[in-house]
């Protein structure tokens, strides 16, 4: 619903409900939730696209989160 231009640190629940494949975008859609905001302990991230489809690349978007190449 909020893809660009929303400035809101106090998310603190970010639902991905439709599928990228830019990598770019993934990790600008979770960073919005990343902001830290007084108060503000954890960011929820609930997936709703990664189960439902089978081919949709985790490896990719993990490893770009934390800079590292994983096996799934």
């Amino acid at each position: 619903m909020f893809n660009e231009g929303v400035d809101i640190p106090q998310i603190d629940t970010v639902l991905f409900l439709r599928p990228t494949d830019s990598l770019t975008i993934f990790l600008q859609q979770m960073g919005r939730g990343l902001r830290l905001h007084e108060g503000k302990d954890c960011l929820t991230i609930l997936d709703f696209v990664g189960n439902s489809n089978p081919e949709y690349d985790f490896e990719h978007k993990f490893r770009a989160m934390i800079g590292k190449h994983i096996l799934l």
